[in-house]
């Protein structure tokens, strides 16, 4: 698979804490190449994975921003 081909596909896991995971996750060696930051629908940082995918974590439920 291309590198591009690997670009279009993600996995997205959840969490209530994101700063406390990107502190985390960033002490344990993982390199962020977006981190956490703010979107119209939620908050997410994102890595890549050792093959070369992309993986985001996201705090917040897209559309319901906060609200369960």
């Amino acid at each position: 698979m291309t590198p591009e081909q690997r670009a279009g596909i993600h996995i997205e896991l959840s969490t209530d804490h994101l700063d406390e995971l990107y502190d985390l996750l960033k002490a344990r060696g993982i390199a962020f190449f977006e981190p956490p930051h703010e979107e119209p629908w939620e908050r997410s940082m994102r890595a890549y994975d050792p093959d070369g995918y992309t993986v985001e974590f996201a705090q917040g439920r897209r559309g319901h921003r906060g609200v369960t």
